[in-house]
């Protein structure tokens, strides 16, 4: 006899996914726990409205059922009615809560305004707030809304009866997406879903599920796969000509042309009633004169502008400043904004409504005008400070974002806002009615007098400042880097040099004539007039004279590279989309529709993505049916696996926003 057995058995590591979480004994800090759990499990809900809603709690019992709300920021919000900000075109989402035996259950469905379920996923979220999706056809809404509305009592009208789901049969609009891609998949593929099939207990599972799972396994069973061969195609992008110079050689024109988005010019020869008809008469007569004309879109010639005398700004006031873009900006300026307990810091915001900066010391000069105004909004939402004038001065808190809310259990109390400040820092903010100053408690809430107003920055895009000392290093920097410099080896050869043509070909920037410097400088986006006048400077200068130019060129080898390291990128995401074996969870599934698609998804290969494309309606039903299946089983319905459920959602939604993003590509 052996003195150790060995385990016949073997277990799967489960695949990472939200736990549940114990909730505390009172029920009213239930409301903060979930906001605050919620920013845990989904921390893009930062960029939304959130706001949680208990419909029903039992505290005997720990057990509660409610919703989080969430709106988009940028829209109405406030007292306004839900049907007039339903006829504005705000849009809301819920997220389910569900409360069992003390335990708080993962957040990972979303309910649309139009009482579908769907995975809680970022894509959807925003989809289902700002736009309808992508391939949306006509909305089924379930016949017992009060499903998905209320989400408790569990039950529907013609599918729930004493107390048991019954599933009934009915094919989809669009027919069996499993039918549709067996013509075309891979014979290993099959050999794989074969080999698993012989699995006793997986069997064992399915004759327990014969009544939604028979039929599509069937169909896989009766197959007889075809070997099919990968195709692989080069797709080249046709790319716009930015510059073209046309010259007179004898009686012949040519045409030369070239992109600054990869410089590689080519050269044809033209008839002068082709000249006329592609680029009008004048030019036509300019090359007849000049010899050569060339042209280029967007090009101009940029000065050099001095911000002059900058000094650290104390007082607020309106206030011109320079970027590290080297950009010059007119806005506000607030110094020394206030921390979450009142105190002031030596932080100052720049802010003009459409770019806004938090530094530890700001630089500027007075701007003379008077025309800007500070942008408000009367309900706090979103990234912005709470500010408060006082004739010609004004105190404003650090920025923070306003994350979520949550109301609580007795009425007349101001509604809370989680937020964290500009530092990282998190913390309550509540708008207090008989305070007069920004003051902290011991509990670490932050208290905003009344008559503060918002300032919201979250559609201002953050820029950096530069300091007095920086602006000559800063101006010295910005010439080097935007500019290259042109000497005239002779009047008609030059040489250019600089950072901007570096990677050119030496024989395309040293000793090249006239018309080629001139073709150059078209591409560096430099005007003709202003490329003319510094090449005549450079012919009379002792040394190389520096022109200033708008944009960069790219040379065929780096946007082959850059090509290169896309294809690979895009390589190593396709694969993900035919990884979905999900024989075990198709199992348990007591949908049929949804059983057919999710065994579809093993087949996936480059000759039948875009027959999935066209099922996408397909696959977002069965979608549906399954989040739905997932809160009857959480609620009750224990003979259907969550675990399997929650699986077959995750590799189901990866699926789906893989087809979408190859739709965008189409066949090839």
């Amino acid at each position: 006899m052996d003195l150790f057995i060995d385990p016949t058995q073997t277990f799967e590591p489960l695949e990472k996914r939200a736990a549940e979480v114990d909730l505390p004994e009172d029920p009213n800090s239930w409301p903060q726990e979930i906001l605050q759990e919620l920013y845990k499990q989904v921390p893009y809900i930062s960029s939304f409205e959130p706001h949680v809603q208990m419909d029903r709690v039992d505290a005997e019992r720990g057990y509660g059922f409610g919703h989080v709300q969430v709106s988009n920021r940028t829209q109405m919000q406030g007292d306004v009615p839900m049907d007039v900000q339903a006829r504005a075109g705000v849009r809301e989402a819920r997220v389910p809560i569900i409360i069992r035996e003390g335990r708080l259950l993962p957040f990972d469905l979303l309910v649309t305004d139009d009482s579908r379920i769907q995975p809680l996923t970022e894509a959807r979220l925003r989809q289902a707030i700002f736009r309808p999706q992508m391939f949306d056809v006509a909305s089924k809404t379930p016949r017992d809304v009060s499903l998905i509305s209320a989400l408790y009592p569990l039950y529907r009208d013609s599918d729930y009866q004493g107390g048991a789901m019954i599933v009934t049969k009915h094919g989809s609009a669009g027919g069996s997406l499993l039918a549709a891609v067996l013509p075309t998949a891979d014979t290993r593929d099959h050999q794989e879903y074969m080999a698993q099939l012989r699995d006793p207990s997986l069997r064992a599972a399915f004759m327990k599920n014969a009544s939604a799972s028979l039929a599509s396994v069937q169909r896989i069973l009766r197959h007889e796969p075809l070997s099919v061969e990968k195709i692989a195609e080069a797709v080249r992008t046709s790319i716009t000509p930015s510059v073209a110079q046309i010259r007179r050689d004898g009686g012949m024109y040519i045409l030369k042309t070239a992109t600054h988005a990869m410089w590689d010019p080519a050269e044809r020869p033209l008839l002068r009633h082709e000249v006329v008809g592609m680029f009008g008469a004048k030019i036509a007569m300019d090359v007849d004169t000049a010899g050569a004309v060339t042209v280029a879109s967007d090009a101009d010639a940029q000065g050099d502008e001095d911000m002059g005398s900058m000094a650290p700004v104390n007082e607020f006031g309106l206030y011109k400043v320079l970027t590290t873009e080297g950009d010059e900006l007119i806005g506000y300026v607030i110094p020394n904004l206030l921390d979450v307990d009142g105190a002031p810091l030596p932080i100052a915001l720049f802010t003009n409504g459409s770019q806004a900066a938090v530094q530890g010391s700001i630089s500027g000069v007075p701007a003379a005008t008077d025309e800007l105004a500070l942008p408000t909004a009367d309900t706090p939402s979103g990234y912005g400070c709470f500010f408060h004038l006082m004739g010609d001065q004004a105190e404003a808190t650090l920025p923070m974002d306003l994350q979520g809310s949550y109301s609580d259990l007795e009425e007349g109390e101001p509604i809370t806002y989680m937020a964290t400040t500009y530092a990282g820092r998190p913390v309550q903010v509540s708008v207090q009615p008989n305070i007069q100053q920004v003051v902290g408690t011991q509990e670490g809430k932050m208290l905003i007098p009344e008559h503060f107003q918002w300032l919201p920055l979250d559609k201002a895009g953050g820029v950096s400042l530069v300091s007095a000392e920086e602006v000559a290093e800063k101006t010295s920097a910005r010439r080097e880097f935007a500019s290259v410099t042109v000497k005239a080896m002779s009047p008609t050869a030059y040489t250019f040099e600089g950072p901007a043509v570096s990677k050119l070909a030496y024989r395309d920037r040293s000793s090249i004539g006239l018309d080629e410097a001139m073709f150059l400088l078209a591409g560096l986006g430099v005007e003709q007039g202003y490329g003319t006048t510094k090449l005549a400077q450079a012919i009379n200068a002792s040394g190389p004279v520096r022109v200033r130019i708008k944009r960069l060129l790219r040379t065929p080898e780096q946007v082959k590279e850059a090509a290169i390291r896309r294809a690979e990128a895009r390589m190593q995401e396709l694969p993900q989309l035919r990884k979905h074996n999900l024989l075990k969870e198709a199992s348990v599934i007591q949908d049929p529709n949804a059983v057919d698609t999710v065994l579809s998804l093993g087949f996936i290969n480059p000759e039948n993505l875009m027959t999935f494309v066209s099922y996408l309606p397909t696959l977002e039903e069965s979608q549906s049916k399954l989040c739905e299946l997932l809160i009857s089983a959480r609620v009750g319905m224990e003979d259907v696996s969550t675990t399997a459920l929650e699986r077959a959602i995750r590799s189901l939604e990866e699926t789906i926003e893989g087809l979408k993003a190859l739709a965008f590509q189409g066949p090839g």
